[in-house]
């Protein structure tokens, strides 16, 4: 197939018609010299870097690291330190009966009282609960980097869509106002034989409607470019203005790959459906972990303490202080539970049941779209070679009809008609390869192609 490359000036969406008459041999504006030359890609790597919806999807990956850090801790040991002051404003008293019958009061304590305790606890089994919660938590973690990653695929489709809506409304800016060029050059030519006398007034006057009749469609495409280019900018997180001139082109560049390979592609790469499959791991490993609440804990604890009185100052001496120091195994086992758990072990059991059929659906969905996204592309790039012909034959036949107009032997609505089909020819060429490319990069997405959450637009 023959490769067809349409060029867009890099000022495209600046253009302007001129001081008096539009004509098809005026330069494009310069660009200013703050002007940001902005390629596709170049737009997507924008986004990553500064769009919000990247910016969020980076801190619910954050959110999921940690969260293997908060289920480790179940497993690593915990010390805890308490101290404690208390200044006795009147000293507590205790009471012992006597042999009378009466009770005698004993003071206690002194002024100034410390105390100072450690204690550690350290798990040496879990009957497997732990393990299991901090699988859960790690299959989460490759969950949320997967699903960061399909965010990253969507700005990145995102983008590229508006990029492409970009260039064509700028396409368009350029063939409308080639088109009015054509017709005011058409009108001069046709006054001049006018005034030979040669054509009629007719001619002139049809000419003229023709040329004021283009004007509006140059002003509604200009409209049309700048709100297309202010969208792109939004979407890659650009100021709306930032002067920006768009270096890439509409062009066709073949695709080559069956429609089963692009399934299989699809069914292994698709981040979306990868971290749904996590997703289902996790809600496994979350089951075993609910269930294990049911089976017993058993500790090492440790303590030491540290405590002191005076009255004879404000910190203690050596004997007026003490310290003690023990360590055990305590055990822990919910014998009865009133079936709490068992309830919330079968909830568990059913999510994680859920969670798999939801990954044999979205297998299924991903499948089907892999198929219409290499459909979708296939038919458009069909289309290419036959409105290259015809763009082909409409400057043919456009040529032809003025040699016959200005020979006398057709008439000014011939010239027109072919003018007009080669418009028309000019625009369908570009809008087909404006939808080549977005049905490329939309079966691309599908593919699980493109850049990645955390190298923020680099290739995975």
């Amino acid at each position: 197939m023959k490769r067809l490359c349409i060029e867009i000036p890099l000022a495209l969406l600046g253009l302007v018609l001129g001081t008096g008459r539009a004509g098809a041999q005026d330069a494009p504006a310069p660009a200013v010299a703050d002007t940001l030359r902005l390629s596709a890609q170049d737009a997507v790597r924008y986004a990553l870097h500064q769009g919000e919806t990247a910016a969020l999807a980076r801190e619910d990956v954050k959110i999921a690291q940690a969260q293997k850090g908060v289920v480790l801790s179940n497993a690593l040991p915990k010390l805890t330190l308490d101290a404690s002051y208390d200044r006795n404003l009147k000293k507590p008293v205790i009471f012992f009966p006597d042999s009378s019958g009466t009770s005698q009061s004993i003071t206690i304590g002194e002024d100034n009282a410390y105390s100072a305790s450690l204690s550690l606890r350290q798990p040496l089994y879990s009957s497997g609960r732990v393990g299991a919660a901090y699988q859960a938590s790690k299959d989460r973690a490759t969950a949320a980097r997967y699903s960061g990653n399909a965010v990253a695929n969507d700005v990145n489709l995102q983008v590229q869509t508006a990029y492409y809506g970009a260039l064509l409304a700028g396409t368009q800016v350029r063939i409308a106002t080639e088109s009015l060029a054509q017709a005011e050059r058409r009108q001069d030519e046709i006054q001049a034989r006018v005034d030979k006398g040669v054509a009629a007034r007719f001619d002139l006057l049809r000419a003229q409607v023709e040329t004021a009749n283009r004007r509006p469609a140059v002003t509604r495409a200009r409209n049309q470019a700048a709100i297309a280019l202010e969208s792109l900018k939004r979407a890659a997180g650009l100021p709306l203005e930032r002067p920006v001139a768009l270096s890439d082109t509409l062009r066709y560049a073949p695709f080559a790959m069956t429609r089963e390979a692009a399934v299989a592609e699809a069914l292994e790469n698709r981040n979306l459906l990868a971290a749904a499959r996590m997703e289902a791991n996790a809600a496994g490993h979350q089951a075993d972990a609910q269930a294990a609440n049911d089976l017993p804990l058993l500790y090492l604890d440790g303590n030491y303490t540290w405590q002191g009185q005076t009255s004879a100052g404000l910190l203690p001496g050596d004997k007026e202080t003490a310290q003690s120091a023990a360590v055990g195994l305590t055990l822990t086992w919910p014998i009865v539970d009133g079936w709490e758990n068992r309830a919330r072990t079968h909830q568990a059991r059913a999510a994680a049941e859920k969670a798999r059929i939801t990954v044999h659906q979205l297998e299924e969905s991903v499948r089907l779209e892999a198929r219409s996204r290499w459909a979708d592309l296939r038919a458009t790039e069909e289309e290419i070679p036959a409105v290259e012909q015809a763009v082909t034959l409409a400057r043919e036949a456009y040529a032809i009809a003025r040699v016959r107009y200005a020979s006398g032997l057709s008439t000014q609505l011939e010239v027109l008609d072919a003018d007009l089909a080669l418009t028309r020819a000019r625009l369908s060429e570009k809008e087909t390869l404006y939808r080549y490319q977005v049905a490329l990069a939309e079966l691309e997405h599908t593919l699980g192609r493109g850049p990645s959450l955390q190298s923020e637009g680099g290739d995975r």
